[in-house]
């Protein structure tokens, strides 16, 4: 037998902050509905319970109100810009129709207590991916500078203070793909960990990448002093980088003919609007060419070209013959290429054939950090999307399925 609420009103603002910073598409209401999930992320609850007297009661409401207190007025007006579809969700997120509870809003003064209202938090918020190119005499054991931008790029951070003693503090978190890449580039485990036994990093093996971190925040932002420290938040709260004003660019390379897999490919990543960025290319004709020689010929172009300016590489195609896979040869190219482009600080997201062609597996080579081999090309997107943009975005529209006649 159990009495109270099933959840807090605390869980309830969080859940509402996640699913409207998962809102996909690109219009200004929809920008301004992910601007007001994040900033629902910093709110502190104040009270929950009947409307006070003065206040005016939503039409079809229950009469009751959640106090939201915030730090900072930027946060605030991001929320008031949609105040009503906050109300709604956060409705919707307690239980019951939209129209349930209201929200209210004010900013915290510093005789109310709060802890944070009581240090002189930083000023000056960066909004970009820890993603520079850190020269090599900086990265610290003289590890892959390339692979640490590919990791640094997937970092998501919050600046604060240590409340100890006052000094600033950036804490990062990142997803689990990230945190297995980690362990690779701190502890050189190849061949990588299987899925069945791997485990979570412990804090002090996150811990012990902080000092990479140091090296990739210090160089984007050279001057001061910052404390760093490993986190554990959800991989879809990015924290200060805002998607919006530093996207990924994402470079799409398919096959010659486009069709419907190219159509699937744009589709799924255009789910995630502004936040990336993407340009399709496409192969040469494959007429007379051996399967996978014009795949290994534009990845290993692109691999050499004096500036790409791209974060991630996708590579993909529909379906081999199953009586003319591609030769090792020509995987062996294409994992040349990806790691090339990997040591200039490039993911490389490969998606060729439907389940039945495993480039690695016929190179006879284990995945490098910053190379990841989906098993279609519809994969291949959906796995960008939930690494670097929101791992909500797949579920939240619908799914037609094949299209009808």
């Amino acid at each position: 037998m159990t009495s109270g609420p099933s959840y807090s009103i605390a869980s309830c603002v969080v859940e509402t902050a996640h699913r409207l910073v998962a809102t996909p598409g690109d219009d200004e209401k929809v920008v301004a509905a992910r601007n007001a999930g994040r900033a629902l992320l910093t709110a502190e609850v104040l009270s929950f319970g009947s409307v006070g007297p003065g206040t005016r009661a939503r039409r079809y409401g229950q009469g009751l109100e959640v106090t939201l207190g915030f730090y900072d007025e930027k946060q605030l007006a991001a929320v008031e810009n949609v105040q009503e579809l906050v109300s709604d969700e956060f409705s919707e997120s307690i239980g019951g129709w939209p129209s349930a509870v209201q929200v209210g809003l004010r900013l915290l003064s510093n005789g109310e207590g709060w802890l944070g209202v009581q240090h002189d938090w930083p000023a000056d918020v960066p909004f970009r991916h820890l993603d520079p190119f850190v020269p090599p005499r900086d990265v610290p054991d003289h590890r892959s500078p390339g692979q640490l931008r590919i990791i640094g790029r997937r970092l998501r951070y919050r600046l604060g203070i240590d409340h100890d003693n006052g000094r600033p503090d950036l804490f990062w978190w990142t997803t689990a793909q990230t945190d297995h890449w980690i362990q690779r580039y701190l502890y050189d485990t190849t061949p990588p960990i299987a899925a069945p036994s791997w485990t979570r990093p412990s804090w002090g093996q996150r811990r012990a990448f902080n000092r990479y971190v140091a090296a990739l925040y210090f160089t984007r932002y050279p001057g001061g002093s910052i404390s760093i420290d490993a986190g554990a938040n959800s991989p879809d709260d990015w924290g200060y980088v805002n998607l919006e004003r530093d996207p990924i660019q994402v470079r799409a390379i398919g096959p010659r003919s486009g069709g419907q897999t190219e159509a699937d490919v744009e589709i799924t990543l255009a789910r995630a609007g502004v936040q990336l960025q993407c340009s399709f290319a496409r192969t040469v004709s494959e007429q007379g060419r051996r399967p996978g020689s014009v795949q290994a010929e534009a990845l290993m172009s692109l691999a050499h070209a004096s500036n790409p300016d791209v974060d991630v590489v996708l590579l993909f195609r529909g379906g081999f013959s199953y009586d003319r896979p591609p030769l090792p040869i020509d995987c062996n190219h294409i994992l040349d290429a990806a790691e090339v482009l990997t040591k200039r600080g490039i993911e490389v997201v490969l998606g060729l054939g439907h389940g039945t062609t495993d480039i690695h597996r016929i190179a006879g080579r284990q995945p490098a950090i910053g190379v990841h081999e989906a098993v279609t090309p519809s994969a291949a997107a959906s796995w960008i999307l939930t690494e670097h943009v929101n791992q909500r975005l797949m579920n939240s529209v619908p799914n037609f399925g094949q299209s009808r006649p």
